[in-house]
């Protein structure tokens, strides 16, 4: 009968240390998701563990107009050319193999065009061409904003080196 007792009480031991151990570990998980949930609603723009990795577009809303007339050469009536005839390229497209169209927003003579800009890195040229007409370059600049969870917005933006100033989140080009 010693042995069995032994061994019972040997049990009873490594069951309280077990149930010890498992306590703990409880509260070191609580404790650690705690600390994850503090740090990702906290202001510390230092401490980004919380904010989302998936980056939202930037897009670049822009009407063109006749440098001569400042009538828009797209959506006056009547227009001086077709939407098909707006399109770009990326400036790393060098086989210029993705041919970037444009989207029409707007209704009426309130239209303009809207593109996706590459929000990846620092900046994105664009070689924009209307029709058989020479290209252009149009490069717009990327930064990031001063939020808890910055996101990527345009910075400037150049239209064959020269800086478009938005009015109204739009820019105007004149060719």
């Amino acid at each position: 009968m010693p042995n069995g007792l032994t061994i019972s009480w040997f049990g009873k031991i490594i069951n309280h240390i077990n149930s010890k151990i498992m306590k703990f570990l409880k509260i070191a998980l609580a404790l650690a998701l705690g600390k994850f949930f503090l740090i990702s609603c906290s202001d510390n723009s230092e401490d980004l563990t919380g904010c989302l990795e998936v980056l939202p577009p930037v897009y670049l809303s822009f009407n063109v107009l006749s440098a001569e007339s400042e009538r828009d050469v797209f959506f006056s009536t009547p227009p001086e050319y077709e939407l098909k005839d707006l399109y770009f390229f990326r400036s790393r497209d060098t086989n210029r193999s993705d041919t970037i169209r444009p989207k029409v927003e707007g209704s009426g003579e309130e239209r303009f065009f809207r593109i996706e800009v590459d929000n990846t890195g620092r900046s994105d040229t664009l070689s924009m061409n209307i029709g058989a007409n020479s290209q252009d370059r149009l490069t717009v600049t990327i930064k990031n904003t001063d939020d808890v969870c910055p996101v990527p917005t345009i910075d400037k933006i150049h239209f064959n080196n020269t800086e478009l100033i938005p009015e109204n989140g739009k820019v105007k080009i004149r060719k």
